[in-house]
């Protein structure tokens, strides 16, 4: 099924208009707007509400995913370093999708460096090891690679 939301974002920010303070509806708006690739007005939009309402539920992880869409890898790893429970390992997957990228461009050292991220949230994880091992062999680091089989 193909998404298209131009009728909701119309209704969203029509009633927006008419209630701008409504947390929900600018939680539901912000959503709306990352969805459709509007990542730096969502972020301004889920940042007045955070302001307003910081212990708004799932509001910092929402807010991270929205800085990870426009490329704020910084700002997106504060917000989910500060996020509830659910956040840390929203915070992991994050690290690793974000080393995958830099893997993908070539830039095994900044991807090194996530997936290390990602191992001092979650050492029991046999996933992140494996990350490393594979840059490790990609670097013929054998020294190294035998830390993480």
């Amino acid at each position: 099924m193909e998404k298209n939301y131009t009728l909701a974002l119309k209704s969203l920010k029509e009633l927006h208009s008419a209630y701008p303070l409504d947390d929900n509806l600018n939680f539901n708006l912000g959503n709306l707007l990352l969805e459709c690739g509007n990542s730096e007005i969502a972020i301004q939009i889920l940042t007045k509400l955070y302001n307003r309402n910081p212990h708004y539920p799932q509001l910092k992880n929402i807010i991270a995913l929205a800085h990870i869409a426009a490329g704020h890898y910084q700002d997106a790893t504060e917000w989910l370093s500060e996020a509830p429970a659910s956040g840390k390992s929203e915070l992991i997957s994050f690290f690793r999708y974000a080393g995958y990228l830099k893997l993908l461009k070539g830039d095994t050292t900044s991807a090194f460096s996530y997936f290390k991220k990602a191992l001092l949230e979650w050492p029991e994880n046999p996933d992140i090891y494996l990350d490393l091992a594979s840059i490790t062999f990609w670097r013929k680091d054998t020294v190294q690679l035998k830390s993480y089989l």
